[in-house]
């Protein structure tokens, strides 16, 4: 769920338990859960989030991260700033997902610098979200992704961003990449690592144990990391701003640093410069 409006875990109840009810059809008819299909079911989350706005708040949102495996890939889906890794033993970190936030926007068109973006001041700006339709919208689309480069080994981790500001991507990778530790020492030093975090800080992984040679199963060991529940007054938790068209002062569509326009010489340069 979100923070800084009201009713955040209901947000992110009714949107998991909806995608979990949508996803489970398909799967339970045989289908592989496709992008298609997996947009169908966002669709319902939308509608089912609208249909509770009496019973929480208008404002009400949350952030997506969404893992399924299928006979022969992956399907990893995400909107928001809680991210997805799969990380490999030996290789390090080979998909990452990219974060809706406005951090990542100025850094990704230049106008700060990863060193920058870590302790930036709108670090909880997010450009993207699940929220209650206004009449005549549309749901807001989620980055979904399909991998088929799948190893035994293999670590997806789903982690919110509270986990993130305790945890770069070069620990995360390490920790992951012990080939002593358990999958439960694993997150539980994850958890700890986490535990100051000033906001929402929970972890799941999900390791790949074996990959049949036709690809018709995979088997996982998955455990979850999860440091101690927030205990603290919603009045103190930390917030997020959601950057949306009804914002209009914060609306962000393009982000690009200024460039000077040269000025052309000459006749041919006075019309260029003039049309």
């Amino acid at each position: 769920g979100v923070g800084g409006e009201a009713c955040g875990e209901i947000a992110s109840r009714i949107v998991a338990d909806t995608l979990g009810k949508y996803i489970t059809k398909f799967t339970n008819d045989g289908c592989d859960l496709t992008k298609e299909r997996f947009g169908h079911a966002l669709n319902e989350a939308a509608k089912a989030l609208n249909e509770s706005v009496d019973d929480g708040s208008p404002h009400m949102s949350t952030t997506i991260t969404a893992l399924h495996f299928n006979n022969s890939n992956v399907i990893v889906a995400h909107m928001g700033d809680s991210r997805i890794y799969q990380v490999r033993p030996g290789i390090g970190i080979i998909y990452r997902s990219n974060d809706h936030s406005l951090v990542n926007s100025l850094v990704h068109s230049g106008n700060i610098t990863p060193q920058e973006a870590i302790n930036h001041p709108k670090s909880n700006y997010i450009t993207r979200c699940m929220s209650p339709l206004q009449p005549g919208a549309y749901p807001t689309p989620a980055d979904v992704l399909t991998i088929t480069d799948i190893e035994p080994g293999d670590c997806f981790v789903l982690c919110t961003d509270g986990v993130l500001h305790c945890i770069n991507d070069e620990q995360l990778a390490e920790i992951l990449s012990q080939p002593d530790a358990t999958d439960k020492e694993a997150c539980s030093l994850i958890a700890g690592l986490s535990a100051n975090s000033s906001d929402n800080n929970t972890a799941i992984m999900v390791r790949v144990k074996s990959i049949p040679e036709q690809l018709e199963t995979i088997e996982i060991n998955s455990g979850q990391g999860t440091s101690a529940i927030d205990s603290r007054d919603p009045a103190e938790s930390c917030t997020t701003t959601i950057i949306s068209p009804e914002s209009q002062a914060d609306t962000i569509t393009e982000i690009a640093p200024e460039q000077e326009i040269p000025q052309r010489k000459g006749l041919f340069g006075w019309l260029k410069n003039m049309f």
